[in-house]
């Protein structure tokens, strides 16, 4: 079983934590606001995949 890498959501968009390049979103559920997406680096030569999580603690995301 391979391990995925799980990152935390903020403000800022979304970067792949091991070559920097933008990323898009692979699934998220619209229903749940706030669940884990999967996230695919945007690189050819990288293309890393890992889950990202809402920021629990970050003041800038406050609904």
């Amino acid at each position: 079983m391979t391990e995925m890498l799980t990152s935390l959501r903020t403000s800022q968009p979304t970067t792949c934590p091991v070559c920097g390049a933008r990323t898009f979103i692979l699934k998220e559920s619209p229903e749940e606001p706030g669940s884990p997406q999967a996230h695919q680096c945007l690189d050819a030569a990288c293309q890393f995949t890992f889950i990202e999580e809402e920021d629990q603690e970050d003041p800038e995301r406050q609904v």
